[in-house]
């Protein structure tokens, strides 16, 4: 199975990640910004990601391998 070296995705995609914040439970980093995983996602102002841009992830981990911040450039 090939593995894709250019994975992207969406400004929506990057959006609904910013609302589903704390199920995901770590901070997101979205082109510099960081937004908080304590952040309440019903107020939190993401109209500066752009919805037709293409962002790529990049999933830091810590030595157990669990996920502690989530960037997307």
């Amino acid at each position: 199975m090939k593995i894709p070296t250019n994975y992207t995705v969406s400004g929506e995609e990057v959006r609904q990640s910013i609302y589903k914040i704390k199920d995901i439970g770590v901070d997101i980093v979205v082109d510099g910004v960081t937004y908080s995983k304590t952040l309440d996602p019903t107020l939190v102002n993401v109209s500066a990601i752009s919805l037709t841009k293409q962002y790529t992830p990049t999933y830091e981990r810590d030595t157990q391998g669990n996920l502690t911040l989530l960037r997307f450039n």
